[in-house]
């Protein structure tokens, strides 16, 4: 017989949420029906997010496993009987259909109405529970509908509270624009390019609190083509005025929109709205409840650091010069006296530090700099520019700095970058020095020469030497470089270099920083019950939203402990001090110009003796990608990939699945929600690629099969991505052993790609070992820290292993050095990230190229090359221009 568990009258328990905070318990009557415990305790989390709703009227919430039956009305009549005697004048019903008459079966929501004189609000279709606790419908024409007694049922539209542009964003159909696909979410629209789109990809559009008179434009999906002005001025044109003049351009994919919401304003001739990131409502650290701001979102699709300026007012230019952006939401950087009305604070006299777009300038007199006002935001970049160009700057502003940057959010802390504009004395240079190497902030340090040669030689004087500019004379791209964008040094070695006049503003993107006590990644099951029209509380379903929340963000400089088990990855034929042979791959990347060389073309790599380097390897020959990229870092397994992985295990399973169980009940670390059966399956893959000598799932039968061109290999790199996914990433530089680089590798320019196949493992350069020749220091933002997934071990010296996902995209930023001592440096690029130009560097690249220029002086040199393990090492392939699409 069917067990029910039913709960009537008023939530009296207070229900637990996320991250250990509780809120007091409702005043309205709250029902739950479900098929047994387990069921019941799902629909409580689901109530506890519902917003609180009128007093006067109930909720009852009915689990989609049951049927609409007779046993169902049986439980049901005694509690409706109660709220009728107890004055309760209406019922919501969280029932999937509930307002729908089929044939044969009037609507639950009519049939309440009609036998209590109740009113109900009942949805048609399935119910999402959008994260500011309203409730959303995903689809079609079914949307919430009205039950009053005397009335006929009145339509109500696709979200319940009503908000004041739901007419409006009715006329948004899915087809309203030629070429692109419009899609509502709880907050407004979504608009994409045309074509198939991944659920998980429409995770974030979907996870936006609702605002009641503001509609958000939802612009893009991550791995989408971006959508043009012209797009989107077609669709606010369908908008009647009130609601074009409030809607607001909610950027989807991670990228600024401040140049494309710049095109909308020309071609509308009106103001158009930008946030800088994503809306979300945010944990506050204390737990007594939420607030709502802006968060930029990472490459890796997790919150990064919260923007101080939110949003900004595109005005149309009008066939003249655009009009600087308005500002129209903006943050204090830090706690303190009021901002002035330009956003400014006072820091000690004279200093004051305003906010921008990018991050903050700091500076004691004057507006802010068009060198600062104008840098376009970094999703991963907080940039903090100092001083104006073509001014000193007095030594007294360093303390005060160093003061400012402990005062930051940890998360903004993580991601800042400084960017000197003005002049230092020596002593300032010194004390610049010691705030940035202290807190490993990264540099960026342009002079300016258009005051004229006689101001900047008097300043050379007075500020004492400059460390030299070097630069190789034979590189090919050197004056375009050097025109192009600034020069990037480290705090420990900073050179500058001299340009003819200020360079124009460059766009970027910008990220969010958040201060909650615990972050949960983009809301689960919004997506899914978007895509799927999963009704609420289906087996399975995971639809209950989970309020944005962000953890305090690791110092850059955080301690990274060895990876358990590497010393056993280790050929046990190779000798102390030999290089692990690496699989042949393809060429490398050539020098960038406009990246200083470690040492003289003619001396040996600095700290290692001639006598103990050992004889070069084989060289391998030069060839381009020759295994088709078929998986990419964003895929997700499917059950078929799942099953097939796990014939393919054989009698690893067991003993696999034992260790994951283990490590997801005791490693904090991984990701929530992976205590399931699919969590189980993808991560035995990553577990058998990382500890298997040989075998099915290896890393060597991997490779093997890769190189066979086998199809028997996609179920393996199906599960390692979406495994590889659940493990908590690793922001930073790492390093892989390369081997000996063919010499037709400095061939190749700035902005060319390599990609490999598979999964490519790496180290952090923290702990790392020497390399017998060449290696890869590459900027990671979504490789994965897979240290759980091993048993502790004793510390061995070696690094935390990092491993990025099959498909993984990467641009070569530069080389140091000469082939056989030889460091590439690569940039980690997003699956949306447009395809580099030769020979240059893109805006986003100037962020990485800083922290890679600082750790090339880092990298481990002296004393014997260690033996890496196989997965770490090996030359990594070049991709082509038209870039390697999954098959």
């Amino acid at each position: 017989m069917r067990r029910w568990t039913t709960g009537l009258g008023p939530l009296r328990t207070i229900v637990p949420r996320l991250g250990g905070t509780a809120r007091p318990a409702r005043t309205a009557p709250v029902c739950l029906l479900a098929a047994d415990a387990d069921e019941s305790a799902r629909l409580a989390a689901t109530v506890e997010a519902l917003g609180d709703g009128d007093p006067g009227q109930a909720t009852v919430v009915v689990a989609a496993s049951l049927p609409d039956t007779p046993d169902l009305w049986k439980q049901l009549a005694p509690v409706l009987d109660g709220y009728r005697r107890s004055g309760i004048t209406g019922v919501r019903l969280l029932w999937a259909g509930a307002g729908a008459d089929l044939p044969g079966r009037p609507a639950p929501g009519r049939r309440i109405r009609d036998t209590w004189g109740i009113e109900v609000i009942a949805p048609a279709g399935p119910v999402v529970v959008a994260p500011d606790g309203s409730l959303f419908t995903p689809a079609g024409p079914d949307g919430w509908w009205q039950f009053s007694p005397g009335l006929g049922p009145r339509p109500l539209g696709l979200r319940h509270p009503v908000p004041s542009w739901e007419d409006a964003a009715a006329r948004l159909t899915p087809d309203a624009v030629g070429g692109h696909v419009v899609e509502p979410v709880p907050a407004g629209v979504l608009i994409r390019t045309a074509g198939r789109v991944p659920d998980a990809e429409r995770a974030v559009a979907a996870s936006l609190p609702v605002d009641a008179h503001r509609l958000a434009v939802v612009v893009g999906t991550p791995g989408t083509p971006p959508v043009p002005a012209r797009a989107l001025a077609e669709l606010l044109a369908l908008l009647p005025s009130r609601a074009r003049a409030t809607a607001r351009l909610v950027p989807g994919d991670g990228h600024d929109l401040l140049g494309t919401g710049q095109e909308t304003a020309d071609l509308l001739g009106a103001e158009v709205e930008v946030v800088s990131g994503v809306p979300a409502l945010l944990e506050r650290a204390d737990g007594t409840g939420t607030d709502r701001a802006v968060v930029l979102i990472g490459a890796d699709g997790e919150p990064s650091w919260r923007p101080y300026v939110e949003a900004v007012a595109c005005l149309p230019a009008h066939g003249g010069p655009a009009p600087a952006p308005r500002v129209l939401v903006r943050r204090p950087p830090v706690a303190g006296p009021a901002a002035a009305e330009d956003g400014t604070l006072m820091l000690d006299a004279p200093w004051r530090v305003a906010v921008t777009r990018a991050g903050l300038w700091v500076g004691s007199h004057g507006g802010v700099p068009p060198e600062a006002s104008g840098r376009a935001l970094e999703r991963e970049t907080m940039m903090v520019h100092v001083g104006v160009p073509g001014q000193r700057l007095d030594d007294g502003l360093w303390p005060v700095l160093d003061t400012l940057m402990e005062r930051l959010e940890p998360s903004a802390q993580a991601r800042t970058t400084l960017h000197v504009l003005g002049s230092c004395s020596a002593q300032g240079r010194r004390l610049l020095r010691s705030v940035t190497e202290r807190r490993g902030i990264p540099l960026e340090y342009r002079r300016d020469t258009s005051a004229g040669p006689a101001a900047e030689n008097q300043a050379e004087e007075a500020a004492g030497p400059e460390e030299p500019v070097t630069a190789d004379p034979a590189a090919p791209h050197a004056d375009a470089a050097a025109a192009e964008a600034p020069w990037h040094a480290s705090p420990m070695s900073v050179r500058v270099r001299r340009v003819a006049a200020p360079p124009a503003p460059v766009l970027d993107t910008p990220v969010a920083s958040v201060s909650a006590a615990r972050r949960a990644p983009v809301p689960p099951g919004f997506a899914e019950a978007l895509a799927a029209s999963r009704p609420v509380g289906a087996p399975g379903d995971r639809s209950v939203p989970v309020r944005w929340q962000a953890s305090r963000a690791a110092p850059a400089q955080a301690s990274r402990a060895a990876p358990a088990q590497a010393s056993r990855e280790a050929p046990a034929q190779a000798p102390a001090g030999t290089p692990a042979p690496a699989p042949a791959r393809s060429t490398a990347p050539a020098a960038v110009p406009s990246v200083p060389p470690v040492t003289p073309p003619s001396s040996p790599r600095p700290g290692r003796a001639a006598a103990q380097a050992p004889p070069p390897a084989p060289t391998a020959p030069v060839r381009r990608a020759t295994r088709p990229v078929r998986v990419t870092p964003l895929h997700r397994s499917s059950p078929s990939d799942r099953q097939a992985v796990r014939a393919l295990a054989g009698e690893q399973w067991w003993q696999q699945q034992a260790a994951v169980t283990r490590t997801l009940m005791v490693v904090p670390g991984l990701r929530p929600h992976s205590h399931d059966e699919e969590a189980h399956a993808d991560l035995v893959a990553v577990r058998c690629f990382l500890t298997l000598d040989d075998g099915p799932l290896s890393w060597a039968w991997l490779e093997r099969r890769l190189a066979a061109g086998a199809d028997d290999v996609l179920p393996c790199l199906s599960c390692l991505s979406s495994g590889l996914r659940r493990l908590p990433s690793y922001r930073g530089v790492v390093v892989r052993d390369a081997g000996v680089l063919p010499a037709e590798a400095e061939t190749l320019s700035p902005g060319r790609e390599l990609r490999e196949a598979g999964p490519v493992g790496t180290l952090a350069l923290d702990g790392a070992p020497a390399s017998a020749a060449d290696r890869y220091l590459i900027w990671s933002v979504t490789g994965r820290r897979v240290r759980g997934l091993l048993a502790p071990a004793p510390a061995t010296g070696k690094g935390e292993e990092v491993v990025f996902a099959p498909g993984t995209r990467f641009r070569v930023l530069g080389t140091r050095g000469r082939p056989g001592a030889m460091t590439v440096l690569l940039r980690e690029l997003a699956e949306g990230d447009p395809t580099g130009r030769d020979g240059r560097h893109e805006a986003q690249d100037r962020g990485a190229l800083a922290a890679l220029t600082q750790a090339a002086d880092r990298v481990p040199g002296a004393g014997a090359a260690a033996s890496w393990p196989p997965r770490l090492a090996g030359q990594l392939a070049e991709s082509s221009r038209d870039g390697d699409s999954p098959a």
